[in-house]
């Protein structure tokens, strides 16, 4: 199967990223113009801690070119303060939001709080809100929702497992429960700060590539040092030789 790899970074807007990525003569203003001459897509994180100006969605979607995709990062106002409990409303006008973007909308992600354990019936209530036409994805943080019963619940609604590298011992499932499928890169022995090794990634590429997905968006957010940038070049760089050794 042929699939199409989106890969880029959680986020473009990092101070610390001037000199090491941006140019030092580089105005901010122009930092995703300037993204989007490496990457073909960027999450969205400011997303989940303010919702938008409308504007500011219609400002992200002119200024990138026409085959650029952006994944939005759900409000923690419905994950995280309410729990996925009576957020109809809120969830309907995030989709208003990402409707913004037209064409160039890759995922919704939701990311689940570390505290919020396994609960099937208040995942699933959750997953009937999810329209399908959308690309939704849920991030699981704590260790009871790594489980068939839970994977089955995101196959029956079309939504996506979000898979992930990260520390605590959460599970590394490589698996994909929808058309599309979903990665972010956190990091091993720290959060945010971490720089994957060629090796790693490559061991990452393999398993990403005998998925059962059309569609796999990737993302790396250990923004420190600029390491999502190298990461994420080179992840890229491994993955189109293997699609052209496929063909």
């Amino acid at each position: 199967m042929n699939k199409k790899y989106h890969i880029g970074c959680s986020g473009f807007y990092y101070n610390d990223w001037v000199g090491k990525f941006y140019p030092e003569d580089l105005k901010k203003k122009k930092w995703l113009e300037y993204y989007a001459e490496t990457f073909d897509t960027v999450e969205i994180n400011n997303s989940f801690y303010r919702m938008p100006k409308e504007s500011t969605v219609q400002g992200w979607y002119d200024r990138t070119p026409h085959n650029f995709t952006f994944t939005l990062k759900g409000s923690r106002y419905v994950t995280h303060i309410k729990k996925l409990k009576e957020v109809s409303e809120s969830v309907a006008y995030f989709y208003h939001l990402a409707d913004i973007l037209k064409e160039k909308l890759g995922s919704v992600l939701w990311q689940l709080p570390p505290g919020l354990k396994k609960n099937m019936e208040r995942l699933e209530a959750f997953c009937r809100l999810l329209t399908p036409e959308y690309k939704n994805v849920i991030e699981f943080r704590h260790q009871s929702w790594f489980d068939e019963e839970v994977y089955d619940m995101l196959r029956k609604y079309r939504v996506a497992y979000c898979i992930i590298s990260a520390p605590q011992d959460l599970p590394e499932h490589v698996i994909s429960t929808a058309k599309h499928a979903y990665m972010r890169f956190h990091g091993k022995d720290h959060w945010y700060n971490y720089y994957y090794s060629d090796e790693e990634l490559k061991q990452w590429g393999e398993l990403l590539g005998k998925m059962e997905a059309d569609e796999v968006f990737i993302y790396f957010n250990n923004d420190y040092n600029a390491n999502a940038v190298k990461n994420g070049k080179k992840l890229t760089e491994l993955l189109a030789t293997e699609t052209a050794d496929t063909k």
